[in-house]
């Protein structure tokens, strides 16, 4: 799995674009692969395409369950798979 470092600037900016995002996102309920993901991250300032690249490095090393994982950790925003690679936010 390769490794990525982000600056503290860039976990910053990525934690407080999260916190602005997060109800917009919990009122979707829209099924997303992982590029979608990608984008949404992507809206926190992050590279579009080196998220898409992390994502699909950590689906094939661990598939649904780690995409999942990583983004609940990530976004503190639980989505649930609805079929391999797709996925929609879990409201409850």
């Amino acid at each position: 799995m390769k490794k990525y470092i982000f600056t503290e600037s860039q976990v910053k900016t990525l934690v407080n674009n999260i916190i602005e995002c997060n109800d917009v996102l919990l009122e979707n309920q829209e099924v997303y692969n992982l590029e979608g993901l990608a984008e949404i991250l992507s809206r926190t300032g992050l590279d579009e395409i080196t998220l898409f690249d992390i994502l699909k490095d950590l689906y094939r090393h661990g598939g649904d369950e780690a995409i999942i994982k990583t983004f609940k950790e990530s976004t503190g925003i639980d989505i649930k798979d609805v079929g391999k690679g797709r996925y929609v936010f879990n409201l409850r």
